[in-house]
């Protein structure tokens, strides 16, 4: 994506557990101002 004459790029990877109860997220961005950022997230579904 670009905005503002600055780029950025964001990759993000989920799986699920055996029993498909639990879903883990995570991710990563980067942008051409140099800043970074992560992202991380666990769900429970019933």
């Amino acid at each position: 994506a670009s905005y503002d004459k600055s780029s950025s790029m964001a990759v993000g990877l989920s799986s699920i557990s055996d029993n498909g109860k639990w879903i883990i997220k995570g991710n990563i961005n980067a942008n051409t101002e140099k800043k970074f950022g992560i992202g991380v997230g666990v769900g429970y579904q019933w």
